[in-house]
């Protein structure tokens, strides 16, 4: 994502929109307002155990938010595609928005946590402070920790964080309806209590508590009848609790005329969220009503026609997948935002490859591979990915679906091999021809492809120690391969151990960090000549024969006046050689 950043003293603290340390702190936020919401109303109710509960989950949850308050000026926040990480511009907006709120609310949760500290003094022989004890104001307390529900507008942004984090588009619309169903339970609750709250007042003795003969009930059942009251407002429903003084019939008009706007707009968000999940699978719902038309015209069984469809479904044949370039409104989006959206669909499969260094700072790297080089493709069952014989100029990474691979050698009918990850590596690095045939042979297969001419150009604008990394983990990759190959070895498109490869890759980046500034003089000079002798022995993707690696990479280099020429090396492999010359450092 492109970022936004200045030159201030807490720049270097702040953390990107999308971090595991703003992920968590937003998970607890969000369970602690998920938790005021459902246990402040039931303050109302007289639970002494569970109110003295209340007051030290509420004490954790004043210093979370007054920690809270600071960290809205080093927590990054995204913008029209972009990451906001200056610090002054997260705190103009902070400001802007919830600080007063915020402030409002860590100032009535400090004096009500005062008032509780000073209700135990009193309770321990103060005769100074007994007004701080009494039921009335005990109860009037209870009822101002509501404004604490302020903060109930924040969910939507805490949720927001998560869905980002965890939820696809297709289960985010999922969850959408879900949360529909589960709002209009926590308004119901809040009416319920409040309900119940207006029925323990006394209005020369009539109340709908009283009414009904539930008064000295428990909290279970006090709590069951005034949550049926509650739903009865919002749905066509009866029930035999009905106001009976003036001020509970007040309340429980204004309830009425709520519900009609709020029910309405449910079912009317329930009904839009259906629909676009209806219209996204409508062409797997056509696919479904002909072959059911097809079954029903002919009168044929209903258990051939579940076989069927059972058939279908596992062979994929209803899961039509959209392509990019399908979406004519993908096509108008910014190019910050494609950005972004080829780095959700591609960065998995590019980082399974297991080519990269484990440097932190490459993510812009593998970003732009995501944007200009790899595609997205799908097969169906008995199409060919690849032919043997034929020029590799992708790297293929398998990302659904079941496919198979059979060698030159195989049958070229049946006996494929199942596979799974990464296809025809070695062809980032040297001229590569497919060994095999690679066929969809189970459903709809879905793969990216990467491809080489575009990555070898990306990585030599990169430059850099990336670009002398990615050189040195080729010669070991395709040395590896020519070893095989001359020792008789079967060797296939597949690609390597994933542990081979990892070994590969720790090794490369310490032969890359021996050109830090951080050597000897000697050795540096030593190296840079050795290096120069990689890049044009060796370059990315230019190499038709790659030469012996202990014939590149420690190759004797050529005399120094302060230091003997450097003894040759054998076999580049040996980690004892690599070993020799870290030592030597």
């Amino acid at each position: 994502n492109e970022a936004v950043f200045e030159d201030a003293c807490l720049q270097k603290f702040v953390v990107y929109p999308r971090s595991s340390k703003q992920l968590l702190w937003s998970t607890f936020g969000s369970f602690l307002i998920l938790w005021d919401l459902v246990t402040i109303p039931l303050g109302i109710f007289d639970l002494p155990d569970f109110i003295h509960f209340l007051s030290i989950i509420a004490r954790v949850s004043f210093f979370y938010w007054l920690i809270d308050m600071p960290l809205h000026f080093l927590f990054g926040i995204e913008i029209g595609g972009a990451a906001e990480l200056r610090p002054s511009k997260l705190a103009r907006r902070y400001f802007q928005s919830w600080f007063l709120i915020d402030l409002l609310v860590i100032t009535m949760d400090a004096s009500i946590i005062l008032v509780e500290i000073f209700g135990n003094f009193s309770e321990n022989g103060s005769t100074t402070l007994s007004p701080f004890h009494t039921a009335r104001f005990l109860r009037a307390l209870r009822l101002l920790r509501l404004l604490r529900l302020l903060r109930v507008a924040k969910l939507q942004q805490e949720m927001m964080v998560l869905a980002n984090r965890f939820l696809t588009t297709h289960t985010f619309m999922l969850m959408k309806a879900v949360a529909g169903v589960c709002m209009l339970l926590l308004i119901n609750h809040i009416i319920a209590c409040s309900w119940y709250g207006i029925g323990t007042w006394d209005f020369e003795g009539r109340s709908w508590l009283a009414r009904v003969q539930i008064s000295q009930n428990d909290f279970a059942e006090s709590y069951a009848a005034s949550m049926h009251w509650a739903l009865t407002q919002f749905t066509p429903s009866t029930n035999n609790i009905a106001p009976d003084n003036a001020i509970e019939r007040f309340f429980a008009l204004g309830v009425v005329v709520f519900a009609i706007g709020i029910f309405s707009s449910f079912i009317t968000q329930i009904t839009a969220t259906m629909s676009s999940l209806r219209m996204a699978r409508s062409e797997q719902n056509q696919k479904r009503a002909k072959l059911l038309q097809f079954f029903s015209e002919r009168g044929l069984s209903v258990g051939l026609f579940g076989k069927v469809q059972q058939a279908l479904q596992q062979e994929g044949h209803f899961e039509v997948r959209l392509k990019e370039p399908d979406v004519m409104l993908i096509q108008k989006i910014p190019e910050r935002l494609k950005m972004q959206l080829h780095e959700e669909m591609f960065m998995n499969s590019l980082l399974s490859l297991n080519i990269w260094p484990s440097r932190k700072d490459i993510g812009g790297f593998l970003a732009t591979i995501c944007h200009h080089a790899m595609q997205e493709h799908s097969a169906v069952p008995g199409q060919d990915v690849f032919l043997p014989g034929t020029d590799c100029h992708d790297v293929y990474v398998i990302e659904s679906g079941s496919m198979g691979y059979v060698t030159v050698a195989g049958d070229l009918i049946g006996e494929f091999t199942a596979v799974q990850g990464g296809l025809c590596l070695p062809c980032l690095w040297c001229e590569w021809t497919h060994r095999g045939r690679l066929a969809a042979t189970m459903g709809i297969c879905y793969y990216a492809r990467l491809r080489c001419d575009q990555f070898c150009t990306i990585v030599q604008k990169f430059g850099g120690p990336l670009f002398q990394f990615l050189q040195i983990f080729g010669i070991f990759l395709v040395s590896e391969i020519e070893a095989m190959d001359q020792t008789g070895v079967e060797v296939t498109d597949v690609n390597l151990d994933e542990e081979l490869l990892k070994g590969f890759g720790r090794r490369a980046e310490r032969f890359a960090r021996m050109q830090q500034p951080g050597m000897s003089g000697k050795h540096t000079i030593a190296f840079q000549q050795t290096q120069s002798k990689v890049s044009s022995s060796f370059p990315l993707n230019h190499s038709p024969k790659v030469e012996k690696i202990d014939e590149v990479l420690l190759r004797e280099a050529p005399e120094q006046p302060e230091a003997p020429a450097a003894p040759a090396a054998k076999v580049v492999a040996d980690d004892e050689v690599l070993s020799l010359h870290m030592d030597q450092m």
